[in-house]
């Protein structure tokens, strides 16, 4: 019983240090209540993952024999990995989208890391259960560690989906008043959030493929390559972090040249969704209005 005790905190323990120090990244802490709401969301994506995989991947084997190097390279990018970070997505996406809370442009960072650092510390009690501490030490270097690198990529095009489709809306808004061109083009935002599974996706597969051929050496170094990219996106958007009634009006001045000088940042009422970002020194721009367009 000690054993398998111990075996537990050996299997979640590097997930509760990768979160603390994503967490720790955050200038503007999100509430304990949400992180802990992601976590377990990541836990809960491991279930209609799973029987996903089993459905899948008896397809895959159908078709390519098992074992083949086509079936272990569909397996490990489409039977895997698309799979499982496709359902880390929907349960983010679903549940953080229109969030109040998610007014910030480390927000998606913090939020793909604590959802596929639930998965993986779900995934991770089981393999180390079953293989022992050895098992736990390999993966709480490697495969952990990994699940937050893929977050990383998730969470950095989450972010950006998040803050252009805000632009987006702030241009509509704007060019409805007459106050910038409306023929310019618009920000675009689409693509990031198609960009937030496919690249995760890709590193995953990618990572599972080497494991599956065997060329640890290789994987090893992919995940070396991974530590440096990822932290130092870590570090650089924390560093860059800003709330977005700080962030909108910024990327809109840097535009529209037009607007500087006619909307300046607002604070949001802490206890309103974070669209009311603009004060206007004409009076063209009606707060109320805009939050009520921004939020549908």
């Amino acid at each position: 019983m000690i054993k398998t005790v111990l075996l537990i905190i050996a299997a979640v323990i590097p997930a509760i240090i990768l979160m603390y120090y994503v967490w720790t990244k955050d200038k503007s802490k999100e509430p304990p209540k949400m992180l802990i709401i992601l976590f377990l969301l990541g836990i809960a994506s491991c279930i209609p993952a799973m029987f996903i995989e089993l459905a899948v991947g008896s397809a895959i084997n159908s078709i390519y024999p098992e074992g083949t190097l086509s079936n272990l390279f569909v397996t490990a990018y489409f039977g895997v990995a698309l799979i499982e970070e496709g359902c880390k997505f929907v349960l983010m996406y679903l549940y953080t989208r229109n969030h109040k809370e998610f007014n910030g442009l480390f927000d998606g960072m913090i939020y793909a890391t604590f959802v596929s650092l639930g998965f993986a510390a779900f995934e991770n009690i089981f393999y180390v259960l079953e293989n022992g501490f050895g098992n736990a030490v390999v993966r709480g270097i490697m495969s952990v560690p990994g699940h937050m690198f893929f977050a990383v990529f998730m969470g950095f095009y989450y972010s950006m989906w998040h803050t252009y489709r805000l632009c987006d809306k702030s241009e509509t808004y704007f060019a409805n008043l007459n106050m910038i061109h409306p023929r310019l083009p618009k920000y675009k935002y689409k693509g990031y959030l198609v960009t937030a599974i496919v690249l995760p996706t890709i590193v995953h597969g990618t990572f599972d493929f080497l494991l599956f051929i065997n060329q640890t050496l290789a994987c090893m170094g992919l995940v070396v390559v991974l530590y440096i990219v990822c932290f130092g996106r870590i570090k650089k958007m924390s560093k860059s972090d800003m709330e977005d009634y700080q962030l909108i009006p910024m990327l809109l001045c840097r535009k529209y040249p037009e607007l500087i000088g006619v909307i300046t940042p607002r604070r949001a009422n802490p206890m309103a969704m974070p669209a009311e970002y603009y004060q206007s020194r004409t009076g063209n721009v009606q707060n109320n209005t805009y939050n009520q367009y921004i939020n549908h």
